[in-house]
């Protein structure tokens, strides 16, 4: 069987329609899809000291054709999205930057903080977080005052 152009093209457009890929009616049909891309998808704040607070930043990119959309959110309690949080709709090679704030308690010492920014949109991937308080020495006593990792008496030769 033998099929002429006009049939050929009828049957092309049946099939591609099937797939869910939508032609116009232009000379140049195009298929508009979003693609995310991720400057980063982990930030690593390191160490941070009780009572401190460290902002890191991604950038979310749409480098394809279509409309990229989804919201930035988190819920861990010692990071906050500072900026570039919430609802966005990125048309084609437009940037979003999200900034990151990790906020150090102040009454724990030697430990890591795990958290995920979540991007919104499935092709995109979430942002891992990552934190580390380090122990800190404190001195007990009012007459002593903290030397590096000692504490020395306020009287001591030494200070």
């Amino acid at each position: 069987m033998q099929l002429n152009k006009s049939s050929f093209l009828r049957c092309l457009a049946i099939i591609l329609l099937a797939l869910g890929i939508n032609l116009s009616c232009s000379d140049n049909p195009i298929v508009e899809t979003a693609i995310c891309s991720l400057a980063l998808d982990s930030l690593d704040f390191g160490a941070v000291n009780t009572d401190s607070t460290k902002d890191l930043s991604f950038t979310i990119s749409n480098i394809g054709a279509g409309t990229l959309s989804g919201t930035v959110s988190e819920s861990c309690a010692e990071f906050s999205i500072v900026s570039g949080g919430g609802a966005y709709n990125l048309t084609a090679n437009q940037t979003r930057t999200v900034t990151v704030r990790f906020t150090a308690p102040s009454s724990i010492g030697g430990a890591i903080f795990y958290c995920t920014i979540e991007t919104g949109n499935s092709i995109c991937s979430d942002v891992s977080c990552m934190a580390t308080v380090p122990y800190e020495m404190v001195c007990s006593r009012s007459e002593e005052r903290r030397v590096g990792k000692e504490c020395r008496s306020r009287w001591s030769p030494y200070h």
